[in-house]
């Protein structure tokens, strides 16, 4: 029902809110630079919503992300907690870590159910299957001649849902899904059946 930018303290305030029940959530502004704290207290420098860090060859080819995170301080809206208000109340003492989660890259083949054919020209995208705040994120996807990749995909569950035209049977039109689990490492090897 309101939002609010941080100060130049990282303190922030929301005003005439009227009595009732409220889910806080704080999110890395996507302009945001500057130093910031993780999760472990590591510090690192933010720019753009992404903790760059120096490479390294021992360093992950996948990114971090700093995710939003609902009081009081997990990233699944089913978890969080709720603030009560009550009418003329203050409440104040409300404190969030922004979390840096490394992303992942999922890697998925869409096939045609009748021959077991590769099907080139498909669309996919992944849902999270809870509809939390994660599919906030922009996924992005790439086609390849030996399938397709999404990459900074966050850890969690989600539905692949792939999409695309025949054009050698008459363009008929050709869809299907499959159960996607991200947990600590890149998935490969999905197969999106298409009927």
């Amino acid at each position: 029902v309101q939002s609010a930018q941080t100060n130049d303290r990282g303190e922030f305030r929301l005003f005439w809110l009227p009595p009732g029940r409220y889910y806080l959530s704080i999110a890395p502004n996507s302009t945001s630079t500057g130093l910031v704290r993780l999760s472990n207290g590591a510090m690192a420098r933010a720019k753009d919503g992404q903790v760059v860090r120096n490479a390294s060859p021992s360093a992950s080819r996948n990114e971090i992300k700093l995710v939003p995170v609902y009081y009081p301080g997990t990233t699944d809206l089913q978890t969080a907690s709720g603030i009560d208000v009550e009418s003329g109340s203050d409440i104040s003492g409300i404190d969030f870590v922004l979390s840096g989660v490394a992303t992942h890259r999922v890697r998925a083949v869409a096939v045609d159910s009748a021959t077991g054919a590769k099907v080139d020209t498909a669309s996919l995208t992944l849902v999270p299957r809870n509809g939390s705040t994660l599919s906030q994120f922009p996924l992005n996807t790439a086609s390849q001649g030996d399938g397709f990749e999404v990459y900074g995909v966050l850890p969690g569950s989600y539905f692949l849902i792939a999409g695309g035209r025949d054009g050698a049977r008459g363009a008929r039109v050709m869809g299907g899904q499959t159960q996607v689990e991200v947990s600590d490492q890149d998935v490969d090897g999905i197969v999106v059946s298409l009927s």
